[in-house]
């Protein structure tokens, strides 16, 4: 029996039991979490099955039950433990300041951010602000790389603006992360 992660779920695979005579109905299949529990069980007719709807990050086992018309076997050994994976996390803690006065401008820089079993490709941060027509503005910035800063310049002086960080993985985008800022004009 063994295990693989793949984006919210957990793919087991395993092979049929090579002394058996009696044809196969059915195969049970289990899922493993912390402190040995059964999580989730799964009936399949094929030697595979995958538990969808897990959470990133959580870590699993399986194993497997294999069903004739004279009954149930008994269970197999234990799968390898794999990991769920998923879209990033949020990130923490990002780094948004002031870094110009005269003419403020925003530097972000992404913050701690779980990759969730797959490696952070890219980030962006999207500023937005009101006006003092009313009009909602937005900008938006991306890099590829995670040590790279993002500067928005041309902000407008003493309004808050609105910064909302996300990464994305091979997985997709995760959530965002928002933080506030309002640049002023210092002398």
């Amino acid at each position: 029996v063994a295990t693989s992660s793949a984006k919210n779920a957990i793919e087991v695979t395993w092979s049929a039991p090579a002394d058996i005579e009696t044809p196969i109905t059915k195969y049970s299949v289990e899922l493993i979490g912390a402190s040995n529990t059964v999580v989730a069980t799964m009936d399949s007719v094929t030697p595979s099955a995958t538990f969808e709807n897990l959470t990133s990050g959580d870590r699993y086992r399986a194993r497997v039950y294999v069903h004739t018309a004279w009954g149930r076997s008994a269970v197999s050994l234990q799968s390898n433990q794999s990991t769920v994976q998923g879209v990033p996390s949020a990130p923490t803690s990002a780094l948004v300041r002031q870094v110009a006065n005269a003419e403020p401008a925003i530097s972000v820089q992404l913050g701690a951010v779980s990759a969730n079993g797959c490696e952070i490709s890219s980030w962006n941060a999207t500023t937005s602000w009101v006006d003092s027509d009313g009009t909602t503005l937005t900008r938006e910035l991306s890099a590829l790389d995670q040590g790279t800063g993002l500067t928005f310049t041309q902000l407008a002086v003493g309004v808050e603006h609105t910064v909302s960080v996300t990464a994305t993985n091979c997985w997709g985008q995760g959530p965002a992360a928002t933080f506030t800022i309002t640049p002023q004009a210092l002398p």
